[in-house]
C-alpha cells in the first residue's frame, strides 16, 4: 500500500474498518499535462480536450475500482477527481495506481460566513 497517498482520515477509518466494509472514498488524479497544442485553442476547445483526456485517464482507474469489488459513483474532471464506494481491501489496489495523487474521505463544503 502507498501509505503516503492516504489522508489521515481515510486511514483512521481503515485502521477500524473490516476488509469487506464498503468506504467511500475520493481518489484525486494526478494533474494533467498542459496540452502541447502547436495553435492556441477557444475556451470551449480547451475544456472539451480536458474532458476528453481525462476521460481517456480515469479508465483504468474506474476498472481498477470494479475488479476491487467497489463502484463508481460520480467523477468530475474540472478537479480530477473520482468518488467511488470500495471495499476496504480495495484501497490498498488503488493506492498503488500511478495516476492516482491521493486518496481520501468525502468532505461537505461549506460557505465562509464573515
Amino acid at each position: 500500500m502507498d501509505a503516503a497517498k492516504l489522508r489521515s482520515e481515510l486511514s483512521t477509518r481503515l485502521a477500524q474498518a473490516d476488509a469487506d466494509d464498503v468506504l467511500d472514498v475520493v481518489l484525486e488524479l494526478n494533474p494533467q499535462a498542459e496540452s502541447a497544442a502547436a495553435t492556441p485553442r477557444s475556451r470551449s476547445e480547451e475544456i472539451a480536450f480536458r474532458k476528453e483526456t481525462f476521460s481517456h485517464d480515469v479508465a483504468p482507474i474506474e476498472e481498477a475500482i470494479n475488479e476491487s469489488g467497489g463502484e463508481v459513483v460520480s467523477q468530475a474532471w474540472i478537479n480530477q477527481t473520482v468518488l467511488a464506494r470500495v471495499p476496504a481491501r480495495g484501497v490498498e489496489q488503488l493506492s498503488e495506481l500511478d495516476n492516482v495523487a491521493v486518496l481520501d474521505v468525502p468532505h461537505t463544503l461549506e460557505a465562509e460566513v464573515g
